[in-house]
Formats: structure tokens, C-alpha cells, sequence
């Protein structure tokens, strides 16, 4: 068995893919929800680590319950907008992703309410898309619309390497949430191909910003094996090797000419799910490698030293709040790092998430504590 998503058990079969070009079969007499991988030749069952949810369910709490959860993350309002999008009217699809974020926890938990809140918020989402395959993103600095391709196709990625293992989740999870999940598969393909049909903008400037490469790949990696379709999936793969090529010898993720200790975590959370996706030993590598030297800009105390840091704490500005980006927000640096660290079982990647959570839950980083997610480190 396979802890998958925020620790949701999936079995996967791993197989030598003999679908048609395009597509990916569903392997016969597999598992129950089990997935066809092209390109190993050793048909196994793979047991990988406890990621976010599997830590807490294991070693601790995350929250009180699946509710508090969604609270932390984003409550949709009653349109299903979340984020920004909520605060602002709609801006970008960008932040419909935390539905994806909070999904995996309340599967986890087998909270059918809050399941439905958050999957009503996703298909409302996929209701707003135009018949192209992107969705109107608002450029915050003049409150137009922004038909910038690089801009759709990031939002879209963005959103969908989120959304998409929530819904492979839900697939999996029974009968009942597979219903749920196929009236959005039509929507599924329309985003994906727009993503596709553009990715060649996102990869462009991928020297800078590497992490939205990554992000890129893991979008497409997911949704391949989620329409089981091969050109995706490969495509992902390709875009993801090329990504690592550029990671530095010291484990660094390029952001803006130099290294980022926020964004190289944002690169290490959508590495480790593509790995855990697609366990190819050169991104489980890289993801090693890239950890080491994250855990390199730990303190004593639990706080990251950002000094150096070439977009954030530095004065660049978040375009959609035209606010600065003061530093490590800290439900993200908790949900990827604890990827991480369930992936690789590293314990001093956990140790470093414990000190981390425990100063953002006393409320001594940026924010306020109603905007963190707990993890407790595990019970002795």
C-alpha cells in the first residue's frame, strides 16, 4: 500500500506500459483504482512514505479536525472562491489550488462534508473556464485583464498540480468520490491542454524561476497518469529533467539569478510529489540534494535564514496583492517540507519542520496563528 496525497492509502500497480500512444491502460487485475506507469519492467507494489497527513495521522495532529483544517487553508466562500480570489473578487485561478491543498487532509480524515465543500469549490472553479482552456487572470497592478500566455498557462499549472492529485485521490478513494470526480475529468483535458499547448512560454523563463518549471512538470506528470495519457505525461518528465539540469552542485533551485530559501521550497514540495508520482531515482536525487541544502538555512531555533534571498524578503512584490513578499509563508513551508520529508524519511528534515511549526504556531514568525497549520511533532 501506498500513502498517497496528504496520506490517503492508494495502491499502485507499476507496470511496463502497453497502451496505445497517448493513453495509459488501467492495468488488469490491479488494484482497485490502481494506475499504469510506463518504463519499468518489474511489475511491483511500491510502499513510499507518509507525506503531510500520513505524518500526522502516525506522530500527530495537524489540526483538531478536518473542518479547522479547510479554515487554515481557505474556506471557500459560497461561490467556491478561496484566496486572494475571495478577499478580491476573482483574480486567477491560482489560489482555487488550496481546495487541492486542504482535500488530502480531509480525506485523511473521512470527512464527506467538508470533501463535498471543497469539491463543489473545484467544479465551480472548472465552470469559470473559457472554451479555450485558460481562465481570466486580472492583473492586480491595473485591474485588467492580462491575456499574457505566460501568465494563463503558469495560473493554470499552478492550479492544476494541486487540483489534480486531490481529484487522483478522490478516484481512488471509493466508489462514491470517483462519482464526484467524473464530471470534471471533460474539464481535466481542456486545462491540461491549454497548459500544454503553452508551456513553452513557462519553460522560457525557467532560468529565472525554476520553481514554476517544476510546478509545470508536476502538472503535467499528474495529469497524464490522471487521463492516462502518455503525452502529458512524458512531456512532464522531459520538463522536469530539464528543470534539475539546473539545479547547482550545492542543491540550489535558480530564483532570480540566485538562490531563494522560500521558493527552493515551493521547488522541493511539486519535486517530491512528481516523485512520488513517478519515482525515478534522478528526481528523488535531486530532492535529496535540494533538502540538504534547504536545511542548510535552518537556525537553531526553527527559523530559515533568508538572508541572501534573491525574491522574497528582499522587496520583491506579489502582483496580485501588490504587497511585498516578506518571507516563508508557513503553510507552505509545512506542507512541503513534511512531502519531503516522509519521501526521503528524513529525520533531520523533520526535526527542522518541528522547530519550524512549532515557532510559526506561537505566532513569533509574520502571521498570525489562525493563518498557520499545526504540526505536532510526534508523541513520544
Amino acid at each position: 500500500m501506498l500513502k498517497f496525497g496528504f496520506g490517503f492509502l492508494l495502491s499502485f500497480v507499476v507496470s511496463v506500459a502497453s497502451a496505445s500512444p497517448g493513453s495509459l491502460s488501467a492495468a488488469s487485475g490491479g488494484a482497485k483504482g490502481a494506475l499504469l506507469l510506463p518504463g519499468l519492467s518489474v511489475l511491483q507494489k511500491r510502499t513510499v512514505r507518509p507525506d503531510v497527513a500520513g505524518m500526522i495521522s502516525s506522530q500527530g495532529i495537524i489540526a483538531p479536525n478536518a473542518q479547522d483544517v479547510i479554515i487554515r487553508i481557505g474556506t471557500p466562500d459560497a461561490n467556491g472562491l478561496l484566496g486572494v480570489n475571495k478577499n478580491l473578487g476573482w483574480i486567477a485561478v491560482t489560489d482555487q489550488r488550496l481546495a487541492g491543498k486542504a482535500m488530502g487532509v480531509v480525506l485523511s480524515r473521512g470527512d464527506k462534508a467538508a470533501v463535498t465543500t471543497l469539491i463543489d469549490s473545484i467544479e465551480w472553479t472548472f465552470s469559470q473556464m473559457k472554451p479555450d482552456g485558460s481562465f481570466v487572470y486580472i492583473n492586480t497592478s491595473t485591474m485588467l485583464e492580462s491575456t499574457n500566455p505566460l501568465a494563463l498557462a503558469g495560473a493554470n499549472a499552478a492550479f492544476l498540480a494541486d487540483v489534480v492529485p486531490a481529484l487522483m485521490e478522490m478516484d481512488a478513494t471509493s466508489s462514491t468520490y470517483r462519482k464526484l470526480v467524473d464530471p470534471v475529468r471533460a474539464q481535466v483535458a481542456l486545462a491540461v491542454k491549454y497548459t500544454y499547448d503553452n508551456r513553452a512560454v513557462v519553460v522560457r523563463d525557467a532560468a529565472l524561476y525554476t520553481n514554476r518549471q517544476i510546478r509545470l512538470a508536476e502538472a503535467l506528470i499528474a495529469s497524464g497518469l490522471f487521463l492516462k495519457n502518455t503525452t502529458y505525461l512524458n512531456e512532464g518528465r522531459k520538463i522536469l529533467r530539464d528543470a534539475l539540469a539546473l539545479q547547482t552542485p550545492e542543491g540550489v533551485f535558480p530564483e532570480g539569478g540566485g538562490y531563494d530559501t522560500s521558493y527552493q521550497i515551493v521547488s522541493l514540495n511539486y519535486l517530491a510529489m512528481s516523485a512520488f508520482l513517478d519515482p525515478d531515482p534522478a528526481f528523488i536525487a535531486a530532492l535529496r540534494k535540494g533538502v540538504d541544502w534547504e536545511l542548510t538555512r535552518f537556525l537553531s531555533d526553527g527559523r530559515i535564514d533568508a538572508t541572501g534571498n534573491t525574491r522574497t524578503a528582499v522587496g520583491e512584490v506579489d502582483p496580485r496583492l501588490n504587497t511585498v513578499k516578506n518571507g516563508h509563508n508557513p503553510p507552505i513551508v509545512c506542507i512541503s517540507l513534511a512531502h519531503a520529508a516522509g519521501m526521503l524519511k528524513s529525520d533531520p528534515l523533520q526535526e527542522a519542520l518541528q522547530a519550524f511549526t512549532l515557532i510559526a504556531f506561537d505566532g513569533t514568525l509574520l502571521a498570525p496563528p489562525s493563518d498557520y497549520i499545526y504540526v505536532a511533532p510526534p508523541a513520544e
